[in-house]
């Protein structure tokens, strides 16, 4: 299979009552995605060998590039305070959230075509990166917004949820459905 797009991610903060789940955002154009895992790894050596060896999920980074944040989106992301009459203020003890994460991803799969998936991190925390740009020279270079997710494990032990679709359109209900949109 080979990636050919990403699109669509939606964060839905959680809720302190499971009762009124909070709604869902769209965050903007998503430009890139990249997963980076950390495994819990053992191995026991007896008689000379290997004997046995585990390796488990122990957590997750996603480094996105969105094209656009805006204030009330960053607000909601990451603690901060927002209106807009004063615009955006952010403290030193502002916390992000935990929430769900969801995006599409576009496949192409030999003697298949397209394949779209939806993909849900079930247990993210939002972490606000640095931020950089530049003067405008004799040509435009578009600058987009950094921001990873800390990607954990739910009691149960579930950290994703990947389901295919034919369309782009069911893969995008899907992740907008689970994301409270």
């Amino acid at each position: 299979m080979s990636k050919i797009g990403c699109k669509h991610m939606v964060f839905q903060p959680a809720s302190s009552n499971p009762q009124t789940p909070n709604a869902g955002i769209w965050l903007a154009g998503l430009v890139e995605a990249n997963l980076t895992l950390t495994n819990a790894s053992g191995e026991l050596y007896a008689d000379n060998i290997r004997w046995e060896s585990e390796d488990q999920f122990a957590s997750g980074s996603l480094a996105t590039e969105i094209a656009d944040l805006t204030l009330d989106k960053q607000a909601t992301l990451f603690g901060h305070t927002y209106s807009a009459q004063d615009g955006l203020t952010k403290k030193a003890d502002d916390s992000s959230p935990y929430g769900k994460l969801g995006y599409v991803r576009t496949l192409s799969r030999r003697g298949v075509g397209k394949v779209h998936q939806a993909v849900i991190f079930v247990r993210s925390k939002p972490v606000e990166q640095n931020d950089s740009v530049s003067t405008k020279g004799s040509s435009i270079e578009y600058q987009t917004n950094p921001v990873s997710f800390n990607i954990d494990a739910q009691d149960d032990g579930q950290w994703v949820k990947v389901k295919e679709f034919d369309t782009e359109e069911a893969a995008i209900s899907y992740v907008d459905t689970e994301c409270g949109l």
